[in-house]
């Protein structure tokens, strides 16, 4: 059993919330719960009562050690479980080593409590984004550690982010929390933060079943797409930098007014420039001749994830609609929603499968015949440099 909740709750007969505490008390070690469950005394409401002494009861010949899955079946069966079925559940629940690395935080997640500008200025000094993770002590929390954290591929795209985790239990993470105004009422929550400005730029979505399983997949995913369209922090700084100047008004230069103006030097006759040429502005480019009704046969979905987008670009075409048509309409979509950085239509690469990597996109292909993509990609559009 892969739940150690469940494998817990099957032995003892206890309930989740039991079943819980159980675990955290023995860092989710299965036979270390199913031994601190059996070796727990009852609790008595009120001290005994003394009693006069009863006479020895009868020598009774010993039945062997109280099983836990006796326990399960006292009032239900006269006999107790095959031993085979007692010695399997006692050998899942000891032998199952993986389920404890399972729930260990990985080296990369750091957990130390101090002053959340250090991490920040680490991230500055490694040019990385921080990943903030807010948790608190329940089960959901511990699972992000087992589902996302030691997922495949995560150690890989944590090396892009300072991974900072805080438990809002604590002082310290009770302070990270109410600094973002972060709601602390649906746990675990992730966030993506500039070390540069500490602003936080997304929440990445944490979407778990009812046995509180999360894609991890799908967090590496998100991850991914984002350094691919923000790249790192001092590059995404410095393209907000230039587009403030490209868009600011030139300073007037002052002039002290007691001082006795400047002589103007005669000007030259120079002939009159011709002006130049106003430069044309890109023509638009349309799929309205390919795009076809989501229920059509033959229908073609992607989703195409832009710079500076938050939702996913979502087209139907027909199976026919040229690879390169397509190229030309996603790269005069960058420029058409952000004019201000890219003046006209840019280079652009297309990033596809997981991984994400880069598409080739030959002459005279086809939506149908492109290689490597099917129908309800998603396709992430990155500038080429």
């Amino acid at each position: 059993m892969d739940d150690p909740v469940s494998t817990l709750m099957a032995i003892v007969g206890c309930s989740e919330d039991e079943a819980v505490s159980l675990l955290c008390q023995c860092d989710f070690d299965v036979a270390a719960a199913v031994a601190l469950h059996t070796a727990s005394p009852a609790e008595d409401p009120e001290p005994p009562v003394a009693s006069p002494p009863s006479p020895p009861a009868p020598p009774v010949e010993p039945e062997g050690p109280r099983y836990v899955m006796d326990q399960l079946v006292d009032g239900l069966h006269d006999a107790p479980p095959p031993r085979a079925l007692r010695e399997r559940y006692a050998f899942e629940a000891a032998q199952d080593t993986r389920l404890q690395a399972k729930f260990t935080t990985p080296s990369f997640v750091d957990i130390t409590e101090g002053y959340f500008r250090n991490i920040c200025e680490l991230g500055v000094k490694e040019n990385k984004w921080v990943l903030l993770v807010l948790r608190d002590t329940s089960f959901p929390s511990c699972c992000v550690t087992r589902d996302v954290w030691n997922s495949p591929a995560m150690e890989t795209t944590a090396s892009n982010f300072v991974v900072h985790e805080v438990d809002v239990t604590r002082d310290y993470g009770r302070e990270v929390a109410s600094s973002y105004q972060f709601y602390t009422q649906h746990l675990p929550s992730m966030f993506i933060i500039d070390p540069i400005t500490h602003h936080c730029e997304t929440e990445v979505p944490l979407k778990a079943t009812q046995r509180h399983e999360y894609d991890g997949c799908a967090v590496v995913n998100h991850l991914l797409e984002f350094v691919m369209s923000f790249s790192s922090p001092r590059e995404y700084a410095k393209k907000q930098d230039d587009a403030f100047l490209q868009g600011s008004e030139p300073v007037a230069e002052v002039v002290d007014c007691d001082e006795a103006p400047p002589v103007a030097a005669p000007v030259p006759s120079v002939e009159p420039a011709v002006a130049a040429p106003p430069t044309p502005l890109p023509q638009p480019v349309s799929l309205a001749e390919w795009e076809v009704p989501a229920s059509a046969d033959g229908a073609f979905r992607l989703r195409c994830r832009l710079p500076r987008r938050s939702a996913p670009l979502e087209l139907v075409l027909r199976s026919e609609t040229p690879v390169a048509v397509l190229v030309d309409y996603l790269s005069w979509k960058v420029h058409d929603e952000d004019s201000l950085t890219y003046t006209a239509p840019p280079a652009i690469v297309l990033r596809g499968g997981f991984p994400p990597k880069e598409l080739d996109t030959p002459d005279g292909a086809t939506l149908a015949s492109w290689a490597g993509v099917r129908s309800g990609e998603m396709l992430t559009v990155q500038i080429k440099n």
